[in-house]
């Protein structure tokens, strides 16, 4: 049997997205590219305590601005940025901006199961476990516009039982920090008619290491050997 090749990114309609702990890239495991939808998707093994990076790019020269929208366990957007028309290289975003210069790191937490009825409310993850990127494409009508931004209040980080959840991971938002670089916000318009709805959306989905080789998504170390053999001709 031949080994899926490891990836460390997901790229799709001329642009790439992935999830970074430090400088190493998470690979990605199963991928899966839907035309139909314009959805790329995959899963990748979340570490418990450790900050993440969330990164995506253009992968050609544009005329077109891009915006992403990343939302992190649900609807809630916890960034979003812009490629300016020329700009290739990888956007990388250390946690969700609160200020022109301040931000909150991404931590992958465990996820901690109750039967409290109490917790059963505005705060739940609707869908933990999931980093959602949506691409627009974008004209851009005012440059170094002044900064604004409103967080969402994060989610919490218990689920009742009754979810079936127990052993899942979902995302801490850390506590405020300075950042290095500052923040400029642009205003946008969409580069067509067309483009009032994500040009493409990447979904990655984490999950600890054991529920991943459980499911069958990341290969077992026997399959990685065996894989290995077939790509050296053994």
């Amino acid at each position: 049997m031949t080994a899926e090749k490891e990836i460390t990114e997901l790229t799709f309609r001329g642009f790439s997205a992935q999830i970074r702990i430090g400088d190493r890239p998470l690979i990605v495991y199963k991928p899966e590219y839907d035309e139909e939808t314009k959805t790329a998707s995959g899963w990748i093994a979340s570490e418990p305590g450790k900050e993440y990076l969330v990164c995506w790019k253009k992968c050609d020269v544009t005329v077109f601005a891009a915006n992403g929208r990343v939302s992190i366990d649900g609807p809630r957007v916890r960034s979003n940025i812009i490629a300016r028309p020329p700009k290739t290289d990888w956007l990388v975003e250390t946690g969700e901006r609160i200020e022109m210069q301040k931000e909150k790191p991404f931590v992958f937490s465990e996820l901690s199961m109750t039967d409290d009825d109490t917790v059963i409310d505005k705060d739940i993850a609707t869908d933990p476990g999931t980093i959602k990127f949506e691409i627009f494409r974008k004209t851009i009508t005012v440059d170094n516009a002044e900064f604004s931004w409103t967080s969402s209040d994060p989610f919490s980080t218990r689920l009742h039982e009754k979810t079936k959840k127990a052993g899942a991971h979902i995302t801490k938002i850390g506590e405020e920090r300075p950042t290095r670089d500052s923040r400029c916000t642009v205003q946008t318009a969409p580069f067509s008619e067309a483009d009032t709805v994500p040009f493409v959306t990447f979904i990655l989905r984490y999950r600890p290491e054991g529920i991943l080789l459980a499911g069958g998504f990341k290969p077992s170390p026997l399959q990685q050997s065996q894989g290995e053999a077939d790509r050296n001709g053994g």
